[in-house]
């Protein structure tokens, strides 16, 4: 294995590593985060962990203390699972070395693991092809992922990040936008993902603005012919019977109409499902994905870990899908 490689997750790995763990009453995010951590020590090593995620005070993985709130706990536990879900899912995925290997700069985490979500939405709730591509610092053909439609044709695409710590403004959108442009070439079509925090959708007049920020781009860049933005939080729901875990995903689509290429005017850009459920359903699934992603969450039988004691899932907590506003 070159310096460049990470280790893979076989099928019989995690079949051994998931029979060491303890059989015992508790929530899927609770055994799923034990398994989450072997995978990430198994891919980046003890010291990675240890530094980037058990000790870790501030970062994106940070770890929480006593004096953290229930919520800060589960986001933890979730986001430790659900990158090593991602890990697990798209390790075959053409040039995912070269991405995921970014994980080991730690100023470089909440960014990758942002391109890794969008690779998961593409993988997972889309018909289009991907990969990966190679950091090269060249000019416009620095770009994270190549994107094959299902009619054949090909895109170049950039993923931005906004960290949760980001100051709320138009300006540092559109200073996104202008990266972007310049990591990609002037004759493939261009699609820009952007990620945004949560709590920046909580102010309506503002995600409307970037809304019409995004269009408005559209008359200063020709060759993007798409901006697709989206966010992604860990939801904890205190209830009666319990606690529920939740995962919501929210996006927009935005398509530029007037691009540089003629021979695709007309073409629909978007990439994800044109109506999903705009509110998160009932409790009447554990899984929450489709059936080709693996989850950690109710490995290996896809049984909630109470099922397997004979007792009600009703009290422990759940990954619901993902959905949009």
């Amino acid at each position: 294995m070159t310096a460049t490689e990470v280790n893979r997750i076989t099928d019989s790995w995690l079949r051994t590593t998931d029979s060491l763990i303890p059989p015992r009453i508790e929530s899927p995010v609770d055994r799923a985060y034990k398994l989450g951590l072997a995978i990430l020590t198994h891919v980046f090593g003890v010291d990675w962990r240890d530094a980037n995620v058990l000790q870790a005070r501030k970062g994106f993985l940070k770890n929480v203390t006593s004096e953290n709130t229930p919520l800060e706990r589960e986001i933890h536990k979730v986001r430790v699972v659900l990158l090593a879900e991602m890990i697990l899912n798209l390790q075959d995925v053409s040039g995912f070395d070269a991405c995921v290997g970014q994980m080991r700069n730690r100023d470089l985490i909440e960014s990758t693991y942002a391109e890794l979500e969008i690779a998961r939405l593409l993988y997972a709730q889309s018909t289009v092809s991907f990969e990966f591509r190679k950091p090269v610092g060249v000019k416009k053909d620095d770009y994270d992922l190549t994107i094959t439609y299902d009619d054949g044709v090909v895109c170049c695409a950039e993923t931005k990040c906004k960290a949760e710590e980001t100051e709320i403004t138009l300006d540092t959108i559109e200073r996104s936008f202008k990266k972007a442009r310049s990591q990609m070439p002037s004759d493939v079509p261009a699609i820009i993902f952007v990620k945004v925090p949560r709590f920046w959708l909580d102010d309506e007049d503002f995600a409307f603005a970037m809304a019409r920020l995004a269009n408005d781009y559209f008359e200063k860049s020709d060759k993007i012919v798409s901006i697709k933005y989206y966010t992604a939080s860990i939801l904890l729901r205190q209830e009666a019977h319990g606690e529920t875990t939740s995962e919501v995903i929210a996006y927009q689509e935005h398509s530029n109409e007037k691009h540089r290429f003629a021979e695709l005017q007309g073409k629909d850009w978007r990439i994800f499902p044109e109506n999903p459920a705009v509110a998160p359903p009932e409790r009447t699934s554990f899984n929450g994905m489709p059936a080709h992603w693996r989850r950690l969450f109710f490995y290996p039988d896809n049984r909630h870990p109470a099922a397997r004691f004979g007792l009600s899932p009703l009290a422990l907590s759940l990954i619901g899908p993902p959905w949009r506003l």
